[in-house]
């Protein structure tokens, strides 16, 4: 299918023609428990991976660890810790956690501490070129040199100079320089042509990614906090490492999430961290509610939108479980149920529409659910694809019948037991029946083929 996606970058969607993908997603910076923030970028990341693979592309997935910066430094040296198994820690949490709200695991998660030598030659070239300088503190990237900087975030170096909190070093040559190379060793620090040291934020990415995809990226995400400065950085030192050409031919950027309308902060109190969400929330409804929105806009989470979730999640598993009772044996054929796969298809194909997507996903299910046993055979495959479709790609696992067939076999002596009740008029047991399978979550209705038995 053709896919398209916005990109940050040329401020259009750019149809995404490469077959064989390179995509690099931002990772953590694993100095606490990570938090519901974290999960929805990823899990938006892990569903665009997963059109790709539906649609038979290959996908190289490269995720990297920032396990050497200042706030895992920070936290390492209040705790009398080791940096670098710290970060350890909280990255196999993260990781465990985003398991279970059923993210694929990346093709490789590089660590920065596993990659100094690389960083280090990138630093050295950019040096060569004339593209960085050394002071006493450190190496820095000059931005002035490179002539496009500032062409992702659509801004000018005079109004980033004016608009943004850059970091204070008045050995540098402009205030808007950044660190390559930071000549500080109160944490991990290695050898270097510089002296004792460590990498600047920025540069680990552009090292790690080029390393893996030299020829550069297909697709760089991340999250929208990370357009500037880091990723405008990124640029500028990948592309004039590379020779001025392109970093990535498509750069895409997930929304953030809020609290009730105001942003993830401690100090708020409102931040909850992703072991805490699912202790509370299903894992697969969690997931649902990070996919019911188009993943570039803003998401707020709260009580009634995960409510709101949850009894979306129901309704399809409910569905679901009626499709898998279903045999075709009916004699109507609904038309419709490949026109809303075909448009739930297209919609993910046209820049990962979301909610228009789950709409024809939702209509296609009131179809099922108007029709049930009527249904033929070919309008129940086409049915069962489409919800095959939509958890393979969105990622959510719905609640079928178990595989053993207990429940519908089960299901089906309970309707040959009311058929038989009712014939014999015997009403009142009949309905006491109904009644029993209304508190277990079933819909019964008689009609003139015998009783239909349904999930909620």
């Amino acid at each position: 299918m053709d896919i398209y996606l916005y990109d940050t970058l040329s401020k259009k969607e750019k149809l995404l023609e490469d077959r064989d993908i390179k995509m690099y997603v931002c990772g953590l910076t694993p100095y606490d428990d990570a938090h519901i923030g974290h999960a929805r970028n990823f899990v938006v990341f892990d569903m665009l991976k997963r059109l790709l693979l539906y649609d038979g592309r290959k996908v190289f997935h490269m995720q990297n660890v920032t396990d050497v910066e200042d706030k895992i430094i920070k936290r390492a040296n209040e705790r009398g810790e080791d940096a670098i198994k710290l970060a350890d820690h909280y990255q196999r949490l993260a990781t465990e956690l985003l398991d279970r709200l059923n993210v694929l695991r990346a093709d490789v998660y590089p660590k920065v501490s596993e990659h100094i030598p690389e960083i280090i030659h990138m630093v050295k070239v950019l040096e060569e070129k004339g593209y960085a300088y050394e002071t006493e503190t450190g190496v820095y990237y000059s931005v002035s040199k490179f002539a496009d900087y500032g062409k992702l975030s659509g801004q000018s170096l005079d109004e980033i100079r004016e608009g943004y909190r850059i970091e204070p070093d008045p050995t540098k040559r402009d205030s808007a320089d950044f660190a390559l190379w930071k000549k500080d060793c109160s944490g991990p620090c290695w050898d270097s042509p510089w002296g004792k040291g460590r990498p600047g934020w920025h540069i680990e990415c552009s090292a790690m990614s080029l390393k893996y995809a030299p020829e550069g990226l297909t697709i760089h995400g991340g999250a929208r906090d990370l357009i500037f400065p880091h990723h405008e950085n990124e640029i500028a030192q990948s592309e004039a490492y590379m020779g001025r050409k392109p970093f990535a031919k498509i750069w895409v950027h997930s929304g953030l999430l809020t609290i009730e309308g105001k942003k993830m902060s401690k100090s708020l109190g409102n931040f909850i961290t992703l072991k805490d969400a699912l202790a509370k929330w299903k894992p697969m409804v969690l997931r649902l509610f990070f996919l019911s929105a188009h993943y570039s806009k803003p998401l707020d989470i709260n009580e009634e939108a995960i409510k709101a979730a949850e009894e979306a999640y129901n309704k399809l598993s409910s569905t679901y479980k009626l499709l898998l009772s279903l045999d075709g044996s009916g004699g109507t054929r609904v038309n419709e149920l490949e026109e809303e796969r075909i448009a739930f298809l297209s919609a993910l194909a046209h820049n990962l529409n979301l909610p228009e997507a789950l709409a024809h996903l939702h209509k296609a299910a009131s179809l099922v659910n108007k029709h049930g046993s009527s249904l033929d055979k070919w309008s129940v495959e086409i049915a069962k694809l489409l919800f095959k479709e939509f958890q393979f790609i969105f990622g959510v696992k719905l609640e079928g019948l178990s595989s053993s067939g207990k429940e519908k076999a089960l299901l089906d002596v309970i309707k040959h037991v009311r058929d038989e009740l009712r014939k014999a008029k015997l009403y009142e047991l009949s309905d006491d029946i109904r009644d029993e399978l209304n508190k277990a979550g079933y819909v019964v209705m008689d009609g003139k083929g015998g009783t239909e038995i349904r999930p909620k």
